[in-house]
C-alpha cells in the first residue's frame, strides 16, 4: 500500500499532506476502503471507491 507524503511551506510554516493509493494495478486514485489486513505482517490492502464497487459487485455474486 503506498502511501505517499507531500511536504510544502505555507506562510512559513511547513505542512505534510498524506494519503494512501490504491492497491489495484496501475490505479492512481486514493484508498478509501480497508478490503483485508494480516496484522502479524503488519499489512493492510485498501482500494478507492471504483475497485471497491467492483469487489462488492463480484462479492454479491458469487453470494447467489
Amino acid at each position: 500500500m503506498p502511501l505517499v507524503t507531500i511536504k510544502t511551506t505555507i506562510a512559513g510554516e511547513e505542512e505534510s499532506l498524506s494519503e494512501y493509493l490504491c492497491d489495484w494495478s496501475d490505479c492512481p486514485n486514493q484508498a478509501k476502503h480497508v478490503v483485508g489486513v494480516v496484522r502479524e505482517l503488519r499489512s493492510v490492502s485498501m482500494v478507492c471507491d471504483e475497485h471497491w464497487e467492483s469487489i462488492l459487485k463480484q462479492r454479491r455474486n458469487n453470494a447467489a
